[in-house]
């Protein structure tokens, strides 16, 4: 699967485009690699660790761009909105430029190699926002819906001491949210999971 993290906004969501709106979302690293990572289980190069003092789009990241995730989105991935900053990288969110498909314009990055298992992680600031959805996740779907498999951190912009931890497999999903002790929108925090042959376990800070 690849791992990817991106800004989203919901299709129903109240908010309307104006051009000031820039929704920032800021993610220093993602994935990281266990201690001990059988390599049967790998599948591509082995992990890393990624603090985005530059954007290698040789061997480690796509960019998306050009295209949204359906119409369950008011928002369509664009390079433009994907920049490194001082603090890392920030996936922003703003108003499309005129005669675009959709109304808002996005970021969201994936990993160039796919992985089977293993640690990944991130740490990022959730932008405050009614719609605005936040996620980390890997995701692969080669032979339609029973092949699904996903594995989500997922952060909403409408409360942002809400966590959803979500997985998909072979057509069935599995959800928790969980409740934070802090607010994920006026700091930085680490989010991760671990995904194993038996098991997924979901960690914060």
């Amino acid at each position: 699967a690849v791992a990817s993290v991106g800004i989203a906004l919901a299709a129903d969501s109240p908010l309307r485009p104006r051009t000031s709106d820039n929704y920032t979302q800021q993610a220093t690293s993602v994935p990281a690699e266990p201690a001990a990572r059988p390599a049967a289980m790998r599948i591509g190069e082995a992990g890393f660790i990624d603090s985005f003092r530059e954007l290698d789009e040789e061997s480690r990241w796509n960019v998306s761009h050009g295209w949204s995730n359906g119409s369950w989105t008011s928002a369509e991935w664009r390079r433009e909105q994907v920049r490194l900053t001082p603090a890392g990288l920030a996936l922003t969110m703003a108003a499309s430029p005129s005669g675009a498909n959709k109304p808002f314009a996005s970021g969201e990055i994936s990993t160039v190699a796919e992985f089977r298992y293993g640690y990944f992680e991130t740490s990022l600031r959730m932008p405050r926002g009614e719609g605005l959805v936040v996620g980390a996740f890997t995701f692969t779907r080669p032979g339609g819906q029973r092949t699904w498999n996903e594995i989500d951190i997922e952060l909403l912009g409408r409360d942002t001491r809400r966590l959803e931890l979500t997985y998909h497999e072979g057509g069935r999903t599995r959800n928790r949210i969980v409740t934070l002790p802090f607010d994920a929108a006026e700091g930085f925090h680490s989010y991760a999971f671990e995904w194993r042959p038996d098991a997924v376990r979901w960690y914060v800070d």
